[in-house]
């Protein structure tokens, strides 16, 4: 009987000192929810994308760049979790965007800012698919043309750096 008792205070103990501990943290280290923000400025997005619209993708890279689009689409439809997505896709959809490049454009990059920057093409691919009644192949047009838009700013010469100062890679 006392070997139960003592157990059950015990039990209590634990449990009691457990619920003063979650309450001591909640007190003294309050977590504000409303502090959480996105990667993005939504504002700079909405101009980038009106920006991305009018770019020109050559037909000699249509082909390549929507391929590699679908590859993408495809290895995302795929996977069953936001991980793999992070660590099979990803950079898959990178290599491919490089590969592509240095076949085909022969100038000096700035890589690291290439393929940071192009991390928005499939943002910009889902904004249009979220935008009124786009179609895939709309939306895949779309990316390819903000592929060409990064292709033109760091690969291409066109070296400005502090145009994409809205976008902020955490």
């Amino acid at each position: 009987m006392i070997d139960c008792l003592k157990k059950y205070c015990n039990f209590i103990l634990c449990v009691t000192t457990l619920a003063l501990t979650l309450v001591i943290v909640l007190i003294f280290f309050p977590v504000n929810y409303t502090q959480v923000q996105a990667d993005y400025d939504y504002g700079y997005l909405a101009d980038l994308y009106r920006e991305i619209e009018q770019i020109k993708v050559p037909n000699e890279n249509r082909g390549y760049l929507s391929e590699i689009i679908e590859n993408r689409l495809s290895c995302s439809a795929d996977s069953k979790s936001y991980r793999e997505r992070m660590t099979d896709c990803n950079p898959k959809y990178k290599a491919d965007l490089v590969l592509f490049a240095r076949e085909h454009i022969r100038s000096n990059p700035l890589l690291g800012s290439f393929v940071v920057n192009s991390e928005l093409c499939p943002v910009m691919y889902n904004i249009c698919r979220g935008t009124g009644d786009n179609s895939k192949e709309k939306c895949i047009e779309l990316e390819g043309q903000c592929i060409e838009f990064m292709l033109d700013k760091y690969w291409r010469g066109n070296n400005n750096s502090d145009f994409l100062s809205g976008y902020v890679s955490k």
